[in-house]
């Protein structure tokens, strides 16, 4: 029994992922900066979570309609691993970021980062 993932599926679930953090973060946003950056969210905070949580639903937004498509685009696909591995190496060189909120983005991250290369290489392979 095979018991691979398909990878548009396995991209499917990624940007699934990616609006419900997304919404998350646009309708709560100060207290999602909150769960991130613990007693260090300043004022501004509520700002950069709106701006990553566009981010993340522009992103989901994109790879779903290309995974609708007989042949979707790799370029637009490798978008996921592209922001997901800024938001890997921001987590390693930000400073003064709680030691847990850095290993959970980095790990976080880190899978996403491995779940769509993946997906995609295999697509290609196809």
């Amino acid at each position: 029994m095979d018991r691979s993932l398909d990878p548009k599926d396995m991209l499917r679930t990624l940007s699934i992922g990616r609006l419900g953090f997304g919404a998350l973060g646009l309708l709560a946003p100060r207290r999602s900066a909150r769960m991130l950056l613990g007693t260090q969210a300043g004022p501004w905070a509520g700002f950069a979570v709106r701006a990553w949580a566009a981010r993340e639903i522009a992103v989901a937004m994109a790879t779903l309609h290309e995974l609708e498509r007989d042949e979707p685009n790799p370029r637009v696909l490798e978008l996921n691993a592209f922001v997901d591995g800024v938001d890997a190496v921001a987590a390693v060189i930000s400073r003064g970021m709680p030691f847990r909120s850095r290993v959970a983005t980095l790990g976080a991250a880190a899978a996403a980062v491995a779940v769509a290369v993946q997906a995609v290489r295999e697509m290609q392979d196809a």
